[in-house]
């Protein structure tokens, strides 16, 4: 019986393994489609630098569960603190680590300053002269389109952003609400969720 058992946990341990070493290579075929070979390094470096938030601020060690306990955390301070800011000099630094065509195929950016059209009131002093990060409907958007077939959060999210044009409170109130559903070993999972978090901790006032 102890050996049936036994002989049951490792097929089922090769099972699981073989399952995301599947994905992983489906998620890189998908990446390539849009992706040139040095951008997907610059991926790579996106994801370096968030992970690195994350297990800083957990002081956890396993990559999926920092990431679990990262947002977990976010959602109980949730109404007190919300969503954390972004240190902008950090992501400039970054930034200046990317190529540009890596970041033209994820972002745009914006410089706050006086509106003129009549219909719109005037921008806040504290944001004239800002930059402001969107996420592009380039590549990036393209491939999160295709990588969402499976997944109704990511489809819920990028109907949001068809209908309103970028990130909203919606789509940060869906990312944030279904953390829990993902896995973070992926390293997909973990770009999405990284893009999603740098554009939208870059454009607040309070660092």
């Amino acid at each position: 019986m102890k050996k049936t058992f036994f002989l049951a946990f490792i097929v089922l341990i090769f099972l699981n393994c073989n399952n995301s070493s599947v994905k992983e290579q489906r998620d890189n075929a998908l990446l390539k489609k849009y992706f040139t070979k040095e951008e997907i390094k610059d991926l790579d470096k996106i994801i370096d630098f968030y992970d690195n938030i994350v297990l800083s601020k957990t002081k956890t060690d396993n990559i999926n569960d920092a990431y679990h306990k990262y947002f977990a955390k976010i959602k109980e301070n949730l109404n007190s603190k919300g969503i954390p800011c972004m240190d902008t000099m950090s992501v400039d630094k970054l930034f200046s680590r990317l190529s540009q065509s890596t970041i033209k195929k994820i972002w745009y950016k914006s410089i706050g300053k006086k509106r003129i059209d009549t219909n719109y009131n005037k921008w806040p002093p504290e944001y004239i002269g800002k930059s402001f990060l969107s996420l592009s409907k380039n590549a990036y958007f393209n491939f999160l389109t295709d990588y969402s077939e499976n997944n109704q959060y990511l489809k819920d999210y990028i109907d949001v952003i068809n209908k309103v044009g970028d990130i909203s409170p919606t789509t940060i109130k869906i990312f944030l609400m279904n953390s829990d559903k993902f896995d973070f070993y992926n390293k997909t999972n973990r770009l999405i969720f990284a893009i999603h978090y740098i554009t939208i901790g870059y454009n607040f006032f309070d660092c």
